[in-house]
């Protein structure tokens, strides 16, 4: 429930702290006393847009602080709830920035809404209208028969129907586009398939052209390295030779030596084998002007098709392999898209089951759904009132063969919801049937109805006595208390009527100070609460017959 509502710097509130109770809550006060910013601080709270023109005149920001006592099994994020408690606090700016808190830590708006959605349900006129937006009548439907689990069935079918079909329609959009490139394509595979790519050629050649380019001067470089390092004198190899076998004398002589005469003969073993491998380059060292004219053919043929397919050379074969798989499966057309269409079918036959369950579990609930909300209406003072639910196709979707109509992502109907407000009318749409106190009555009738489809611990309503009086507004007054048996409930009021069967009453006052409007609130008990009811029942006219009316509404609640 919401404890305790703080604000600070907000238009005419100055500094302010609601307090508020379990049960049916009520605030009033004077035409112009602040009630409406109630209401639109709480929704600011919770997330609602706001703007610098809400801040106190002088003031730099405005704060908005809501602390929330949380109840286990309420819907929130385990992480956002600390000692049982959930505070969001909101700071606009006077510069028109805003920033939001949960728990004193950072958070976006969204986050605050995502919490605010499990926390509290805001009906006033902007809410009452909604009502009039048929795009969420079939929501409220499916909330108060319990689809959700079928529903996501539906949600599932449908996201994954329309995957099959983007699917098939990318394949056979890719092979038309394919026909008419195949050849070119074809082409292209050949081609590189006759250049017999391997990857790592082209560095490899390159090297062997420019040996080849520069092999006169590397027969005369190995031609001096051979005679330096020959086993004839004065070579490398023989003078290292002649050193060892004086040295192995020596050491006969003097085995501290030993160690210098493993080292000589491991120098003139490295010197032989770099002798021997330079015989072997210089033997296999190629001058040969063809071969130098087939490297630089086969060199122009790469880079040629490098240029061409603008890949390197291992992007050249990564190009083959792609052209092989289209042209392979530009031969497979025919089996893929037989797959393709079969799994189409498969997934459309899952969402047509999936959305007929739907639309009976739907069918099931609207009669009773209309029987309760009419039951209701009537409670409220709309005695010859008949609501219904008409169903439709929907306005936008996908077709499927045979249907006849759109299917979607919330199945193959929508709701409306339609009202009689009078007996004796016929049937049509809320916005032509309802005037503004009907409306509010309807928005109140279904709130009753949900209440046990809908798990929001906090419920606020303003201006839901537009327009209702006499026994109209001690119908709504009932409801009100009724709803409030289950979760909190908040209502801005000026019925007295309504007010009596609160148990907790809270009364903004205005004053002027300092020729700036300040803004109060009290909790009223007692004395004072008999002589609020009195004025809003006959103003500041009013008497020793309004108190008396006061105390018995007062003395009514306590009996109930």
């Amino acid at each position: 429930m919401l404890s305790e509502l703080r604000i600070t710097q907000l238009a005419v509130i100055e500094n302010l702290t609601a307090r508020f109770r379990p049960g049916l809550n009520v605030i009033t006060g004077e035409t112009g006393a602040g009630k409406s910013l109630i209401v639109s601080a709480i929704d600011l709270a919770l997330g609602a847009r706001g703007s610098a023109d809400l801040v106190r005149q002088g003031a730099e920001e405005a704060e908005i602080i809501a602390r929330f006592e949380v109840q286990p099994g309420t819907r929130l994020d385990p992480e956002a709830v600390e000692d049982g408690m959930l505070v969001l606090r909101r700071v606009l700016s006077a510069d028109g920035r805003s920033r939001g808190y949960v728990n004193d830590r950072p958070a976006t708006l969204s986050r605050m809404r995502e919490l605010g959605k499990s926390l509290a349900d805001l009906h006033g006129q902007h809410e009452q209208q909604n009502l009039l937006d048929e795009s969420i009548h079939l929501d409220y439907l499916d909330r108060v028969a319990g689809n959700g689990l079928v529903l996501e069935r539906v949600r599932g079918a449908f996201d994954a129907l329309v995957a099959a079909r983007a699917e098939r329609d990318a394949f056979v959009a890719s092979v038309e586009r394919g026909q008419a490139e195949r050849e070119l394509l074809q082409f292209q595979l050949e081609e590189l398939d006759r250049a017999e790519l391997q990857e790592g050629e082209h560095d490899a050649l390159s090297a062997e052209r420019h040996r080849a380019m520069h092999a006169g001067r590397l027969a005369e470089h190995l031609e001096a390295a051979l005679r330096a390092t020959s086993e004839d004198d004065p070579g490398a190899v023989a003078l290292l030779a002649r050193a060892s076998r004086s040295l192995a004398q020596a050491a006969a002589l003097d085995g501290t030596l030993d160690g210098l005469m493993r080292q000589l003969d491991e120098t003139l073993v490295g010197v032989e084998d770099v002798a021997r491998e330079l015989r072997h380059y210089r033997d296999g060292l190629d001058n040969d002007p063809a071969r130098l004219e087939w490297i630089e053919n086969r060199l122009e043929l790469l880079s040629r098709l490098m240029r061409k397919h603008h890949r390197n050379e291992a992007g050249l074969v990564e190009r083959r392999e792609e052209l092989r798989a289209f042209v392979t499966g530009m031969e497979d057309a025919p089996g893929r898209f037989k797959d393709l269409e079969e799994a189409v079918r498969e997934n459309s036959d899952a969402y047509r089951a999936s959305a007929a369950e739907l639309t009976r579990a739907r069918s099931r609930a609207a009669a009773d759904f209309a029987r309760r909300v009419t039951r209701e209406l009537s409670g409220l003072g709309m005695a010859g009132a008949r609501f219904m639910v008409a169903f439709r196709s929907p306005r936008s979707g996908i077709e499927l063969p045979g249907l006849g109509h759109l299917a979607n992502a919330q199945g193959v109907e929508d709701a409306v919801f339609v009202l009689a407000a009078n007996k004796g009318e016929k049937e049509s749409a809320l916005s032509t049937a309802a005037s503004g106190g009907e409306l509010s009555r309807t928005m109140l009738a279904l709130k009753n109805v949900m209440q046990s489809a809908d798990p929001v611990p906090v419920v606020l309503f303003d201006e839901v006595d537009a327009g209702i009086g006499g026994l109209v507004a001690e119908a709504v007054g009932s409801r009100l208390a009724a709803i409030a048996q289950k979760r909190q409930v908040l209502v801005v009021t000026h019925l007295a009527v309504i007010a009596g069967r609160a148990g907790h009453h809270l009364r903004l006052t205005k004053a002027t100070k300092k020729d700036r409007t300040m803004v109060g609130i009290e909790t009223l008990d007692g004395k004072a609460r008999e002589e609020e009811l009195a004025r809003m029942l006959a103003g500041s006219a009013g008497g020793d017959a309004a108190r008396k009316t006061a105390r018995a509404l007062l003395a009514d609640r306590e009996r109930a």
